[in-house]
């Protein structure tokens, strides 16, 4: 059976329809913030593999969502990429969902593959690799917190 008709068969099962709401058709992946936003991260993955700058440099990204206090990004890194030592300054997470990685701590490094999640925190000098052919989900947290009237007293 076709993926699309046993979704719809589960949907309609649950009392659902496998037809987009409303909210998805129209909060579009163009979207960058909007009260609800959903994705197809495969969908997301595969135009990523197809730009040209994937083709020529073996690796290419897309934000997904970019609030005030949080970024989500998605990369496709080619195996053997590499993305040099850098750091941000907010706290970020790294998800896999597709092959699998290798990040160059201060003290250790760290191997990810789909399902495992590693966070760290702001200011954390890392270096990321593709072992194979991966795509994964950078988070960002917020970088700057305003001062607040209470942080004073």
């Amino acid at each position: 059976m076709h993926e699309t008709d046993q979704t719809s068969q589960a949907a309609a099962a649950m009392g659902r329809s496998s037809e987009p709401s409303d909210w998805q058709k129209t909060h579009s992946a163009d979207a960058l913030a909007a009260p609800i936003l959903h994705f197809d991260l495969d969908d997301e993955r595969q135009k990523l593999l197809t730009q040209e700058e994937y083709q020529r440099n073996g690796h290419a990204s897309t934000t997904l969502v970019k609030e005030a206090d949080l970024r989500i990004v998605l990369i496709c890194l080619r195996a053997s990429g590499r993305m040099e030592a850098h750091k941000a300054s907010g706290p970020i997470s790294v998800q896999p969902l597709q092959g699998s990685l290798r990040l160059a701590l201060p003290d250790r490094t760290a191997a990810l593959a789909v399902g495992d999640l590693l966070v760290l925190e702001p200011g954390m000098v890392h270096d990321v690799e593709a072992i194979e052919d991966s795509a994964f989900l950078l988070t960002i947290g917020r970088t700057a917190y305003p001062v607040h009237r209470s942080d004073r007293t």
